[in-house]
Parts: C-alpha cells; sequence; structure tokens
C-alpha cells in the first residue's frame, strides 16, 4: 500500500507559497493540494484570474518568479508541484460548491464525494 499522506513540510511550503503570491499581489481564488491516484502524486493546484487574461504560461512564470525569489525563504517546491488552473475549473468549481473558505489556514477534505464526483484527498487552504 502506498502512503499517501502529505507531509508537513509540503503543507507550509505550500502555505509560504500562496502567502508570497499574496505579497506580490497575484490572485489567487483557492489553492489546494489534492491527491492524483493514478499518478500517485500530490498536486498543489492554484485557481488563478491570470490563467484567464494571460494564459497559463505566463501563470507558470509568475509562481517560478516567486520560487526562485532570491530574497524569500526557500521552498522545497518545483513547478512540477504546481498546477495553475482557472478559477472556472471544474474541480475548483465542485470544491468551492461544497466549501467556501478564505485565508492560509487548512482544512482536510478527504473521502467525500461532491456531486457524483469522488474526491480521495485534499488540503484545501483557500477556496473563493
Amino acid at each position: 500500500m502506498v502512503n499517501i499522506s502529505l507531509v508537513e513540510k509540503a503543507i507550509q511550503d505550500g502555505r509560504r507559497l500562496l502567502s508570497a503570491l499574496d505579497n506580490k499581489q497575484i490572485n489567487v481564488r483557492a489553492a489546494f493540494w489534492i491527491y492524483d491516484s493514478e499518478s500517485e502524486e500530490w498536486r498543489l493546484t492554484l485557481a488563478m484570474p491570470i490563467v484567464d487574461e494571460k494564459g497559463p504560461k505566463e501563470s507558470y512564470r509568475e509562481v517560478q518568479t516567486v520560487l526562485s525569489d532570491p530574497s524569500a525563504e526557500k521552498l522545497d517546491l518545483s513547478l512540477r508541484d504546481v498546477t495553475v488552473v482557472s478559477p472556472e475549473n471544474e474541480l475548483v468549481k465542485l470544491l468551492r460548491f461544497a466549501i467556501h473558505f478564505e485565508g492560509t489556514g487548512g482544512i482536510v477534505f478527504e473521502g467525500n464525494t461532491i456531486n457524483g464526483i469522488y474526491i480521495e484527498k485534499a488540503y484545501i487552504y483557500r477556496m473563493c
């Protein structure tokens, strides 16, 4: 059996990345770790209006700028860990239907079905 627990370091790094994006005034409407059982990996998903405005390439560039900022605290994250999506992404809309949560706190969401879609595991920082 694969250990699918999200480690505390990843949770803290995700929270720090979200705070750094907020500090740079990059609008993140939803931020959450989601477990993909097919790849057996956790992905940090960021729903950002810039995806609709300028496309995913520019969105990833903004995230990479924060990740590689030499004046910022070093995070054990890379773009490989991050997925940027539109705030209108189906998974984001599905989670938003069940949860509305602002800030950078955290909610564990696991083993739930929303509108017939099973969410195995997620850790939600923000859903607005």
